[in-house]
């Protein structure tokens, strides 16, 4: 589709969806006026209906990528946001009459707003909150909550035709950025394209006690050789980043369980698919050491994926540094560079690394707020949310001892990647189970908004913070890069107020938090517990290796996307 093509049928889309919208709208309220309520809400939600068909067939018309969603979902999920905006608009309209204009735009405008950031996550298949903050976010909203102002008020005083034509208006603009933003967030895939954003899977299962020590050893002959083993070979799944199995006796008074984790691509169905063709007979051999397990359900794709579902726990906070790639992308670009180098003396290999910096690299994520102001309510929240957390300036915990099990020390330093596994108690009380959530909340946010790092740290592929055991204890794991020491100084350098908000609620946290560096390190090393079973798909990359490589390939992609480059590579530029 040409540039002028584009926009032509742009506007063509904007102008249906903005008069199917309004027309079911007008047709509504003056319905409800005349007492036809239940005629009213059908056309209400024809109008919604119509709307959210046109964008979408739009959206996957201008975009690119196979067509790999089902057709259901694409119809459930149109169905369910044109459902949710007319209740909405619904229920805006009673608050109006009951409570009065202002108190009813208040609650329009709140929920609109949610409203927005959920039609995004459900057309884009991006994190929830991910737009609350954007200022193409706060814009859509404002101008729908301004047309339904301007809507409102002139209609029920009987200037129909003005407020119509002034809605009509505001809510063409607002399809206009809302269109910029999905097709931002979709990146260029198309909604019906299925999303290669990397997920975590957290499954945690119950394991005997008489089988505590059989698996440990079992799990440990795995952990042992990890790509040559001939039990379990994650090697062999083709969307698999990163893989754990730890066993969790750390609590005395629980029976002891076992845990899988992993950062995989794909959804969890198609995961587990390709999990019981590749690796079927290694996870029924670990996970047989479970009461909740049935024999060969490893074997049977959908079964699986039922039993891992069913024993999953959601992550509270998780980060990825890559948004957008696949391990098989990942690995592609890595052996693409590589290959350029073995060609290349020194300096026309160090070239293809600069190649790297021509990239115009992930876009970033605006925000309404300038730099400055942005940083100093920054500090004002986090200063807030420590002192929420219980963390107070005092002198620093001297000669701390930490206890470092010989398990840990071998387990770590062996490639350019290391891993962790941190388990640590809440506080008892009600108020550390609320606080601990709205931290989450707030790190979910800055994660999802993150590229490539993490509050500045550019070490980790990816972290997930999960609640356990009955919401009384919090597992962390972390796939980083470097030695254990530098990332916990990485992490209090960088991220010291995360730090002290999230574990401010556990258990024997200093009270000086993390900027008590020796004391940090020393619960850290308590909390921490050994990782049988560690895969890695990369284990010679880290992160900066990985995104440059991406950005390598990036650049060579736009270099040679012109015809004259692409005459003059394969030398017919003179015919």
């Amino acid at each position: 589709m040409s540039k002028s093509t584009r926009i032509v049928v742009t506007i063509i889309v904007v102008i249906l969806t903005t008069c199917f919208e309004s027309a079911g709208l007008i047709a509504w309220l003056r319905l409800v006026l005349a007492g036809e309520n239940g005629l009213g809400y059908m056309c209400l939600l024809a109008g919604e209906l119509l709307e959210l068909t046109i964008f979408v067939a739009y959206l996957q018309a201008t975009t690119t990528g196979p067509k790999t969603r089902s057709p259901v979902k694409v119809i459930g999920a149109v169905g369910l946001i044109a459902l949710f905006e007319s209740l909405l608009w619904v229920f805006a309209l009673a608050v109006y009459h009951i409570f009065g204009p202002v108190q009813g735009l208040i609650v329009l405008a709140i929920l609109m707003h949610l409203k927005h950031d959920a039609d995004v996550a459900v057309l884009s298949d991006t994190p929830l909150f991910h737009q609350v903050l954007t200022s193409k976010g706060l814009l859509a909203t404002g101008l729908e909550v301004t047309g339904a102002i301007l809507f409102f008020t002139l209609t029920l005083n009987g200037w129909w035709l003005i407020g119509g034509f002034a809605f009509l208006l505001c809510n063409a603009l607002e399809h206009l950025v809302g269109g910029m933003i999905v097709s931002e967030a979709l990146g260029g895939r198309g909604y019906l394209t299925a999303s290669r954003r990397p997920r975590d899977l957290t499954v945690v299962v119950p394991i005997a006690a008489d089988s505590v020590e059989r698996l440990r050893g079992l799990l440990e002959t795995i952990g042992g050789n990890i790509e040559r083993n001939t039990i379990l070979r994650f090697r062999q799944s083709e969307s698999t980043h990163f893989a754990r199995f730890v066993i969790l006796d750390h609590d005395s008074t629980r029976a002891p369980s076992l845990l899988f984790s992993s950062n995989h691509d794909n959804s969890l169905v198609n995961y587990a698919q390709e999990l019981s063709l590749t690796v079927a007979d290694g996870l029924d051999r670990v996970f047989s050491h479970s009461c909740a397990y049935v024999p060969r359900t490893a074997h049977h794709g959908l079964a699986l994926a039922a039993f891992l579902r069913r024993h999953s726990l959601r992550s509270k906070a998780f980060f990825s540094a890559y948004h957008d790639s696949s391990v098989q992308e990942i690995l592609r670009c890595t052996a693409k560079r590589q290959d350029l180098e073995k060609k290349l003396d020194d300096n026309d290999a160090k070239t293809v690394r600069d190649l790297s910096a021509l990239s115009t690299g992930p876009a970033k994520i605006a925000s309404p707020l300038p730099a400055g102001i942005r940083a100093a309510f920054g500090r004002f929240l986090g200063w807030v949310l420590e002192h929420m957390a219980g963390i107070r300036v005092t002198t620093p915990t001297r000669d701390r001892r930490m206890t470092v099990t010989e398990q840990l020390i071998q387990a770590e330093d062996h490639k350019v990647q290391n891993q962790i596994t941190v388990i640590s108690k809440i506080k008892p009380g009600l108020w550390p189970r609320i606080f601990i959530r709205l931290a989450f909340y707030l790190i979910s946010v800055q994660a999802a908004r993150s590229r490539g790092s993490l509050s500045g740290l550019t070490t980790i592929h990816f972290a997930r913070w999960v609640i356990i055991d009955e919401g009384e204890a919090l597992y962390f794991e972390s796939n980083y890069d470097g030695s254990w020491e530098n990332y916990i100084d990485d992490f209090v350098d960088f991220a010291s107020t995360g730090m002290n908000v999230i574990w401010g609620t556990a258990v024997d946290f200093p009270s000086a938090g993390c900027r008590d560096i020796e004391a940090f390190k020393h619960i850290i090393r308590n909390y921490q517990r050994p990782t049988q079973v560690f895969f890695s798909a990369y284990p010679e990359q880290t992160v900066i290796n990985n995104l440059n490589d991406l950005a390598i390939e990036e650049s060579r992609q736009t270099l040679t996307a012109s015809a004259s480059v692409r005459r003059l590579l394969t030398g017919s530029f003179a015919k």
